[in-house]
């Protein structure tokens, strides 16, 4: 999970204009992404993903939105913000629900709070870190 800043959406336009994008493609990539960010609350994870595609399956251009946050997917692995394409993850998940699904949902839940809250994205990954942790131990105890 990552907290997606304006330094990033300038970084990724420039990105694409580097690749030759046409300029009303690249406008509407961040539109899409914009539209996307607003939804996730600026978190990028599988879980947010998955969401938006299972909440606006029936809208309009629906298409270009999937392949609008694919591409930032794509270029947030190539400039290494993130260790996996979220994308790809949550394609799996919108089609294939998996049990951890709810304690993934609950935990970006607590993110896109803690982001309201202008915790920063340090702590944030931090106290994920801690619940994370605290989980796996519970897991390892017998009863």
């Amino acid at each position: 999970m990552e907290i997606i800043t304006p330094l990033h959406l300038e970084t990724y336009s420039s990105w694409l204009t580097q690749l030759k994008y046409q300029t009303n493609t690249i406008r509407n990539y961040l539109l899409d992404l914009k539209m996307f960010l607003e939804f996730s609350n600026n978190v990028l994870s599988s879980t947010s993903i998955t969401d938006f595609i299972i909440n606006n399956s029936g809208q309009n251009n629906h298409s270009r939105h999937l392949a609008s946050i694919s591409k930032f997917c794509q270029f947030a692995l190539d400039q290494q913000l993130i260790s996996q394409n979220y994308f790809a993850l949550a394609k799996k998940h919108a089609v294939n629900p998996s049990p951890t699904r709810d304690l993934d949902l609950l935990l970006t839940q607590f993110a896109q709070s803690q982001a309201r809250d202008h915790k920063s994205s340090t702590t944030i990954r931090n106290y994920l870190g801690d619940i994370r942790q605290y989980i796996r131990y519970c897991e390892s105890q017998t009863l």
